[in-house]
């Protein structure tokens, strides 16, 4: 075999070594991909809490205020994520799955315990298993996303993989609004039985695929690592074929300044991140608890309930796909963080002239609104802290800002719990303990 034949012979078989690779890698990763999907459909059981919340108030004679509390404990458990954040960067995605499963697992075991009689029921109880669901609920949340934040971390579709991910989160609520339906308000907690199963069922699976999907090494023809550039500069065309085909595998960090823990702390656009997702997640998740009352408050009936928190399920989905794919496209112009802030933009806007105008007819755009703010939010912040703090610590970084949810929640809700309290007396000519007219919610 001269020179050029066993030239061509190299070129021929490094290429298909290569397509071999690279068509391996994409079909594992698509395969976490899909997982992720499912693992934050079912964490989302935590945005289905307003289906049941005013089935559970009845079931156990408890004030508004009451159920509000075992809502905001479930989102303090959600959005307190450094806990689960750090022990996903140090025991990775498999591991964090198995415990992320017994911790919703038993939250949801003991609720439904409670619900059938078997504990008591007092709702600071309750707040405690709410708040232990939450936690397993981030856990696998993180794991879907993260896992494949990293994966995708050099595609130019980062931000869409990212906002079909999230988006399953979103969805959730519309999907289990529809199961609920078919439950019935009477048969509460045989759903939350089922909440149980799905979660564990989820969990088990992610504990067996969600991994790093990272390419291996390479040896070129001149005989040198694809990613590394020779002293002399010397190649051939087979190593510039190589460097082609697996170019957009390589595992890089979209951060050159890598921060997390102390570090992280003392840095301004770690405030001004977290301050934005404080205002715009608090008042999502304070849609997302109160949707039910806000219904009935304004005369609507279950059905319109059921429609309403649909309504908010989709649009907080397609803000989230929407959200990803347009800061993809226009990246080079404008910047996923000046994208964030004109998603807050339209929460706020929501927000504002709901309340200067409560009425039912006005439900239909504000709930929509809020939902595709909302949803923004939750596709272009994961992708913001990986490009300013890189990946390394990228678990416990998002934990933090996470927390920001949980500030926002906690204070947003309880001041709309109290208002409902206090207005409850002013329109109720049904005889019941519900706050009735366009006064019981002041936004």
């Amino acid at each position: 075999m001269d020179e050029g034949q066993d030239y061509a012979h190299q070129s021929g078989f490094m290429r298909s070594t290569i397509i071999s690779i690279r068509a391996e890698l994409r079909r594992k990763r698509f395969y976490v991909f899909l997982c992720g999907i499912a693992l934050n459909i079912v964490a989302g059981t935590q945005y289905g809490f307003s289906l049941y919340s005013s089935a559970m108030r009845d079931k156990f004679s408890w004030k508004q205020g009451e159920v509000s509390n075992v809502g905001v404990a479930g989102n303090l458990g959600l959005y307190i994520g450094f806990f689960i954040g750090f022990f996903y960067d140090r025991a990775g995605p498999r591991l964090t799955s198995a415990v992320s499963a017994v911790l919703a697992g038993v939250g949801l075991l003991l609720t439904y315990f409670a619900l059938l009689g078997w504990l008591p029921h007092p709702w600071i109880l309750i707040c405690f298993f709410y708040f232990f669901i939450g936690q397993g609920c981030w856990g696998l949340y993180e794991v879907g996303v993260l896992t494949n934040i990293k994966n995708y971390s050099t595609s130019p579709n980062l931000g869409l993989v990212t906002g079909i991910l999230v988006s399953a989160f979103g969805i959730a609520s519309a999907i289990y609004s529809g199961i609920y339906a078919l439950f019935g308000s009477d048969n509460v907690q045989n759903f939350v039985l089922f909440m149980f199963c799905i979660i564990v069922g989820a969990s088990a699976i992610g504990a067996l695929v969600m991994t790093y999907t990272t390419p291996p090494t390479v040896v070129l023809a001149s005989g040198q690592d694809p990613f590394l550039t020779s002293d002399k500069g010397e190649h051939t065309v087979a190593d510039d074929t190589a460097k082609k085909l697996i170019a957009t595998e390589a595992p890089a960090p979209i951060a050159q300044d890598e921060a997390t823990g102390i570090r992280l702390l003392v840095r301004l656009d770690f405030y001004l991140l977290w301050f934005i997702f404080a205002i715009g997640a608090g008042a999502g998740l304070m849609v997302i608890n109160q949707l039910g009352e806000v219904v009935f408050s304004l005369d609507g009936d279950e059905n319109l309930k059921n429609v309403m928190v649909a309504v908010f399920s989709v649009a907080n989905c397609l803000g989230r796909i929407g959200s990803g794919f347009v800061s993809d496209k226009f990246e080079s112009r404008i910047n996923r963080t000046v994208w964030t802030v004109i998603v807050l933009g339209i929460t706020c806007v929501a927000h504002a002239i709901f309340g200067v105008y409560q009425d039912k007819k006005a439900l239909l755009p504000i709930v929509l609104a809020s939902g595709l703010g909302y949803g923004g939010l939750f596709a272009l912040v994961p992708v913001l802290i990986g490009k300013y703090w890189g990946l390394k610590g990228v678990g416990v970084n998002f934990g933090f800002i996470a927390l920001a949810a949980a500030v926002g929640s906690f204070f947003v809700n309880k001041f709309a719990g109290m208002e409902y309290d206090r207005n409850t007396n002013y329109v109720n000519d049904k005889g019941d303990d519900r706050c009735r007219g366009d006064r019981c919610f002041i936004w």
